[in-house]
């Protein structure tokens, strides 16, 4: 898994037992960027 700049923690998963369900995601060929938020990942960059 790629690194990320965003520090996800499971929180949802710890905190919330039996509210959610493990799953592995399908796998993809050949996956494509559909849409990339320019706005969002510049106030990202601004507060990293």
């Amino acid at each position: 898994m790629p690194n990320s700049a965003v520090p996800f923690d499971n929180t949802y998963a710890r905190d919330l037992p039996g509210c959610y369900e493990p799953c592995q995601p399908a796998t993809v060929r050949e996956p494509v960027l559909l849409f990339f938020n320019h706005g969002l990942a510049a106030e990202l960059r601004d507060q990293s």
